[in-house]
């Protein structure tokens, strides 16, 4: 960690510096591509927050897969640097974001004299696919351990930042977005989870009251790209 940049890798002074000679602080408030299909304009390292990205069809209509999700500490956009191409990914604010922000152009300019920034950029995209990998997998999964796996990925995000915490400030809106799911199903989902006493849902907010009861309901599933449950327990 240098200056609140935590990074993927390990880099030497001088590219660090070099880095962040170029870095700016960045709001959510100022991402394009959270009200548009715009591509990345450069590299993104989460210094606060918890974002989501969900793959749609043209048609502007949500996939049952399950959202990628980031939190503190962690990368993307490096897939945009060398091709900017538009994307159909829709991008959901968990919590709020603040970002340590690298512009695309700014970084080409280092990789014509620094060849570490393509490191840099192989470990962001290394990771950044693991996580998408992971939840490709659960995609496939039924319904009650998809949401049960969103639910235990989102927690290991706010602990990060708030060790003991148990609330995910996440509206049931937006969990059906990022687990696939459909409101009403997911409607039934949670309110048997309450009923058992491992969740409490609150306004725009889930408390996690039993976390290892919902990775109980992950037996069986495959967590062999990206597993949250070594990181609660």
């Amino acid at each position: 960690m240098t200056d609140g940049i935590s990074w993927p890798c390990g880099l030497s002074k001088e590219t660090k510096e070099q880095l962040e000679s170029i870095s700016i602080h960045k709001e959510d408030s100022q991402l394009s591509f959270l009200r548009s299909y715009q591509p990345f304009d450069g590299l993104y390292c989460i210094s606060r927050g918890i974002i989501s990205f969900g793959y749609e069809t043209e048609n502007n209509r949500g996939l049952t897969s399950v959202s990628a999700t980031f939190g503190q500490g962690d990368w993307f956009g490096a897939s945009s640097i060398a091709n900017p191409m538009q994307t159909f990914i829709q991008a959901e604010l968990v919590e709020p974001c603040k970002f340590h922000f690298f512009h695309r152009n700014q970084l080409l300019q280092l990789l014509k004299k620094n060849d570490e920034i393509y490191k840099l950029l192989y470990f962001i995209t290394r990771e950044s696919h693991v996580t998408v990998a992971q939840c490709h997998i659960i995609s496939l999964a039924e319904m009650i351990p998809k949401v049960s796996y969103v639910l235990l990925d989102l927690l290991t995000k706010v602990r990060r930042y708030s060790h003991k915490s148990s609330h995910v400030q996440v509206s049931q809106v937006q969990l059906s977005r990022i687990a696939g799911v459909s409101r009403p199903k997911l409607n039934q989902i949670l309110k048997q989870m309450e009923k058992d006493n491992t969740i409490s849902v609150h306004y725009g907010s889930i408390e996690i009251v039993k976390p290892e009861a919902l990775a109980v309901k992950l037996q069986g599933v495959d967590l062999s790209y990206k597993n949250p449950i070594p990181h609660l327990f």
